[in-house]
């Protein structure tokens, strides 16, 4: 009995250390270890500025730069911000540099003001800065143009020059001038005033056969003038003298081109004319003398066809003519002998030559049969 009791007693300590070990790896198989969430990147716009505060209200223009950076002080590279103003326009998006940097253009427009600049990042972020749109940069402006009448070819200018003043009399420098017209361009349409408050710029006839009338505008500050500039239309005739030309390499057309004011028929010296061909070889360009003409040689090549040949005069006043290049055909026959007449021995000669020309008079390839007969 005391044996049997003593064997229970160690299959219950047996049991207790199994039901031990067994709870101890169930813990450890089952329990998962807590991770701690790493933060997810914060972007912010931690700068905004402007190159300017102030600027005059009529078309000026200034740089906004916006910055992203993140929880950690770092650039955000390829974010894009949006740009927004209350007043005048802006670039609406751009994307950031490597340095984290985004830019835009602000223009003012013809209300002076307050316009408060935004730069947006997504939805998660923003910043305002305020930039004066100033009405008070300009109170009077001039201007001179001249030549008041030039040649409508596209080339000819006139110089113009705007004086802006502010509302102390003095020169207004940095304010925008524009410029416009309803025929014919300037070389810019918008030109700021320099330290002397002067706009300079060109304005560009336009290439034409008929007399116009230009009409050139400025506007600065909301207030506008305007000046007319004549355009005197062009005429512009090319011919070619002979239409054709035996395919020889050596044959030449003259090409005369004659240009002169369309209504007033004065010659006009000094003129650039270009030519250009699709057969044969000509000069590239010629100049005209005291009387309006121009004269250029037009060579032909052994090729056979029609030669188009223009000539343009400024920016685009043409005219055509036309040379046939032809095929070398005898057309006259000379003949020549050397003695006119002989005793008749039976043992004199005469020495005959024929010679055979083309339509132009010029001799004719070798090769060509010649057949002598004698008729009495």
């Amino acid at each position: 009995m005391k044996i049997h009791l003593n064997h229970w007693l160690f299959r219950l300590f047996a049991l207790g250390m199994m039901v031990s070990v067994f709870s101890h790896c169930s813990k450890d198989f089952t329990t998962t270890p807590q991770t701690k969430q790493k933060q997810g990147r914060i972007i912010v716009v931690s700068d905004l500025h402007a190159s300017s505060s102030h600027i005059i209200i009529g078309g000026a223009q200034i740089v906004v730069q916006a910055k992203l950076t993140d929880q950690n002080n770092e650039v955000a590279g390829g974010q894009p911000v949006h740009f927004s103003t209350t007043l005048g326009s802006i670039t609406p998006v751009d994307t950031t540099n490597g340095r984290g940097l985004a830019h835009a253009i602000l223009t003012s427009g013809l209300t002076p003001g307050a316009a408060i600049i935004k730069a947006q990042y997504k939805d998660e972020h923003s910043r305002t800065i305020t930039v004066y749109f100033d009405s008070s940069g300009t109170s009077f402006f001039s201007f001179q143009a001249a030549p008041n009448s030039i040649l409508a070819n596209g080339v000819d200018s006139v110089s113009v020059v705007v004086k802006v003043l502010n509302n102390t009399g003095k020169p207004a420098k940095n304010s925008p001038v524009f410029f416009s017209a309803n025929a014919g361009c300037f070389t810019s349409a918008i030109v700021y005033s320099d330290s002397m408050g002067a706009a300079r710029n060109l304005f560009h006839s336009y290439p034409s056969r008929f007399d116009s009338t230009a009409v050139l505008t400025f506007r600065v500050n909301g207030m506008e003038s305007q000046t007319s500039v004549a355009l005197r239309g062009v005429e512009f005739h090319l011919t070619a003298n002979p239409t054709f030309l035996i395919a020889n390499s050596a044959n030449q057309a003259e090409i005369r081109g004659i240009l002169k004011e369309s209504t007033s028929k004065i010659a006009i010296p000094s003129g650039i004319v270009t030519f250009s061909t699709t057969l044969g070889t000509i000069p590239w360009q010629g100049v005209t003398g005291d009387d309006g003409v121009v004269k250029v040689s037009l060579t032909s090549t052994t090729e056979l066809g029609s030669a188009r040949i223009i000539g343009t005069y400024g920016s685009g006043i043409r005219d055509t003519a036309y040379v046939d290049f032809i095929k070398s055909e005898p057309a006259n026959l000379y003949v020549t002998v050397d003695k006119q007449a002989l005793p008749a021995d039976n043992a004199s000669t005469a020495e005959i030559q024929v010679r055979i020309t083309d339509v132009n008079n010029d001799p004719t390839a070798d090769g060509l049969p010649v057949h002598f007969t004698i008729v009495r």
